[in-house]
């Protein structure tokens, strides 16, 4: 093969690679989002004891309220920011089989870094959209003003 035919070969080569790292670079610092990484985790691995009226160690994941006080063992369970401190974050990382939780399964590798990134971001947990004030949303710019009857229209 002469080097002109390698050329666009090693070309596309060189940019799928670039593309690839610029893709799995991006994708490290996206922050954790809550309702898409936190919450389903929550759900499917600890609500089962620690959501609703079961309060095993006195920890309740349903409300933002609850996962912030204080445990049975006085430690805090999440300290936005604190990965050090968050009684949370000990619990799933430690080797110890009678502390780790959840006791049956443990979290995967990446499980248990997508819960230590979320505190260290700051552990944001937004309120559920349907306990969010009602907004009157701003009216759209509209081209043609005199099909408008009323503010319904500009939506549509």
């Amino acid at each position: 093969m002469s080097l002109p035919h390698r050329l666009p070969v090693a070309s596309a080569f060189a940019l799928l690679t670039a593309s690839f790292a610029a893709t799995a670079s991006f994708a490290a610092h996206d922050p954790v989002d809550f309702a898409r990484d936190i919450q389903p985790l929550l759900s499917e691995h600890c609500a089962s004891c620690h959501g609703g009226v079961k309060k095993k160690g006195g920890l309740s994941l349903v409300t933002r309220s609850h996962a912030f006080a204080e445990t049975d063992s006085g430690a805090p369970a999440i300290v936005p920011g604190d990965t050090a401190k968050s009684e949370l974050v000990a619990r799933i990382t430690t080797s110890d089989e009678d502390d780790r939780m959840p006791p049956e399964k443990p979290l995967s590798a990446d499980q248990v870094d997508l819960l230590k990134r979320w505190v260290a971001e700051g552990a944001v947990w937004p309120e559920h959209w349907s306990l969010a004030p009602v907004k009157r949303p701003e009216l759209p710019a509209v081209k043609e003003k005199d099909r408008v009857r009323n503010e319904i229209d500009a939506f549509v």
